[in-house]
């Protein structure tokens, strides 16, 4: 019996510490995977500004300075809307990654409870199995 109970905590430690790797794998991949996004997002933004600078300077070649200070105007405009933008989609990256790491760091403490719950009862089985025979 006490065999049992050895064996059988050396396999929920096992399954806790595979659990655990597998859940620190997950959050490593959902990070990588926000951060390119991140990053593709940020190279599509950029591709537009160039877009719209392009298109907004054939624009001025064509008008007047008037509209001149009206495309160097809106180039910042639209540049300091990818400035915050980034920046919030990276708080949002940091943000989820921490609350990913707080959530597999609970799971585990709560699995690693049970583990410790579920020895002692066995514990006190064996203890009571060996005091009634």
């Amino acid at each position: 019996m006490l065999l049992f109970v050895v064996y059988h905590t050396l396999v929920m430690l096992l399954f806790v510490v595979y659990h655990t790797l597998v859940m620190l794998l997950f959050l490593v991949y959902h990070t990588l995977v926000m951060l390119l996004f991140e990053v593709y997002h940020t190279l599509v933004m950029l591709l537009f500004v160039v877009y719209h600078t392009l298109v907004m300077l054939l624009f001025v070649v064509y008008h007047t300075l008037v509209m001149l200070l009206f495309v160097v105007y809106h180039t910042l405009i639209i540049l300091l809307f990818i400035v915050y933008h980034t920046l919030v989609m990276l708080l949002f990256v940091v943000y989820h990654t921490l609350v990913m790491l707080l959530f597999v760091v609970c799971h585990a403490l709560i699995v690693l409870l049970f583990v410790v719950y579920h020895t002692l009862v066995m514990l006190l089985f064996v203890v009571y199995h060996t005091l009634v025979m």
